[in-house]
């Protein structure tokens, strides 16, 4: 389970401890919005590029894939949808 707070710091649950616990590599202004599914957990930046990024488990950070979004969901099986700054919509499917 993922959350952010009112500054945009992610927080991942851990549950060994039953808390949930501040992601430190998450980018520097923070998320205005964070995504989580069966395709990865996925935010969008909260300053004015809304740059978008992938979370990397294998590095446990956040890794930029992307700029201009608006929004971004994540589905189960059926890819990542982000719509940009311009109102077009594009997945990202894994291969």
């Amino acid at each position: 389970m993922w959350g952010l707070d009112g500054n945009g710091t992610v927080y991942r649950y851990d549950t060994y401890y039953g808390v949930f616990r501040q992601l430190p590599y998450a980018p520097y202004t923070g998320f205005a919005q964070i995504a989580a599914g069966g395709n990865g957990v996925w935010g969008k930046e909260r300053d004015t590029s809304n740059n978008g990024f992938r979370f990397a488990s294998e590095f446990d950070y956040f890794v930029p894939v992307g700029s201009f979004w608006t929004q971004v969901a994540v589905g189960s099986g059926a890819g990542v949808w982000v719509i940009n700054s311009s109102n077009e919509v594009f997945a990202w499917v894994r291969p």
